[in-house]
């Protein structure tokens, strides 16, 4: 029915291009030439037509149509060479018909063309690193490390107590806040901001002027994860710096674009357990806070609590490069179109399985941080993958499961050839 109506609108506004003015019966219907030279550039969400006028000095209007149906065909005034659509959707192909109508009242056959205007962006780029601050006397100088997004536009710097805000262009990687009151613990917060807009959730710190101590404790180390499928729960373990002031531990955990959680993790302990959500990316801030109030800048890491199973190229190129773990599930990967897993670089743990299964792949260097596969290793028909080497650093590690599948590939070594001959 859907179809139907579309089509009935459709032949309604053809019909009413044809209107004839019933003034004079002698009146003949001309058709008009068509417009030439019809070209469409996209934009964001939006497609610009161009076209050159008909040799007719008897044109009335123009009248455009789209394909899939976005309004009803629409006249557009006579003198126009171009015409602005706008409110398009991202990504999808459309078809634009171009009409002259005559004063006559005849229309034109029409030319067509068709274009995909551009997806608007709405990621905001990623977090600064290395976040740090260090205070003294009534001041806090902050310094980090430039995000790699290429949209980067620039930083917002947000702080409290008193409501600070600074905009920073996107070459500034240190600021000095200045005029703030001993003793006072400040909550500083670093946001990206991309040509478009986006602005990302932001990377705290928290620090304390003094005319004391302004150094913050040394970070923790050691950093271990694991996760539990049946209880929906990933725990993060790690090692207390050796610092004499050294006082408590604050995560600070999230994942897309959920409000950020904090917890405070007193020094005598060094662990802690998350209810989560499955099937979602988290990203986990650790710092360390000294009896001085000095925060340290933290260390950050990223884990997949659940399995990753691309079914795609677009899949894998979309998973998030610095994750350094899959906890409490599998990575699966069965699809022939997948040929670049480049963004696996980062990858130290996964707990499930490892499958890889008629895919494009050459080689697994990406694996090469991978200490530690919890089920088994199955990697089968994968006609062109004859490089192994990137499992290496997971077998000298002692990280490789007992059940380890290789066949139907370009080559299929043991874990022991893949010892020998790789180096």
């Amino acid at each position: 029915m859907k179809r139907q109506f579309k089509s009935s609108i459709f032949v309604v506004i053809i019909f009413s291009l044809f209107s004839v003015r019933c003034t004079n019966d002698d009146e003949k219907i001309t058709i008009p030439s068509d417009a030439s030279n019809f070209t469409a550039v996209v934009g964001i969400e939006e497609v610009v037509l161009s076209w050159t006028k008909p040799a007719d000095t008897d044109t009335k209007e123009y009248w455009v149509t789209i394909e899939p149906l976005v309004i009803d065909a629409f006249p557009i005034d006579k003198n126009l060479e171009t015409f602005t659509i706008k409110n398009l959707k991202g990504g999808t192909n459309y078809t634009f018909t171009l009409l002259v109508k005559n004063i006559s009242g005849g229309v034109s056959k029409g030319v067509s063309i068709s274009a995909t205007p551009s997806v608007l962006d709405r990621n905001p780029p990623s977090e600064v690193t290395n976040f740090l601050a260090v205070s003294s006397d009534s001041k806090i100088t902050l310094s980090w490390t430039k995000p790699s997004s290429i949209d980067l536009a620039g930083y917002e710097l947000n702080y409290e107590p008193g409501g600070g805000f600074v905009a920073l262009g996107k070459e500034i990687d240190s600021y000095v806040i200045e005029g703030l009151t001993n003793g006072t613990q400040y909550t500083i917060v670093l946001k990206t901001k991309d040509e478009v807009g986006n602005i990302s959730t932001g990377t705290s710190v928290k620090t304390t002027p003094t005319e004391g101590d302004n150094i913050p404790p040394a970070e923790v180390s050691n950093i271990t994860l694991s996760g539990d499928y049946a209880k929906l729960q990933f725990t993060i373990s790690w090692a207390n710096p050796s610092d004499a002031d050294f006082q408590e531990s604050e995560l600070t955990y999230y994942y897309g674009s959920t409000s950020p959680k904090t917890v405070t993790i007193q020094g005598t302990n060094n662990s802690f357990t998350i209810d989560g959500t499955y099937e979602q990316n988290y990203t986990l801030i650790l710092k360390t806070k000294d009896a001085s109030g000095n925060y340290s800048a933290g260390v950050t890491k990223k884990i997949r609590f659940g399995n990753f199973s691309p079914a795609s190229q677009t899949d894998m190129d979309a998973f998030d490069k610095d994750i350094v773990a899959i906890l409490a599930g599998k990575l699966k990967m069965n699809v022939a179109g997948i040929s670049n897993i480049s963004n696996f670089s980062n990858l130290e743990r996964i707990e499930g399985k490892f499958d890889i299964v008629g895919t494009g792949i050459t080689n697994l260097d990406a694996f090469s941080k991978l200490t530690f596969i919890a089920t088994y290793i199955n990697i089968t028909n994968n006609k062109n993958l004859s490089n192994f080497c990137g499992l290496k650093n997971l077998i000298d590690a002692g990280g490789a499961p007992a059940t380890y599948t290789v066949t139907g590939n370009a080559s299929n070594p043991t874990k022991q050839e893949i010892l020998d001959n790789c180096h």
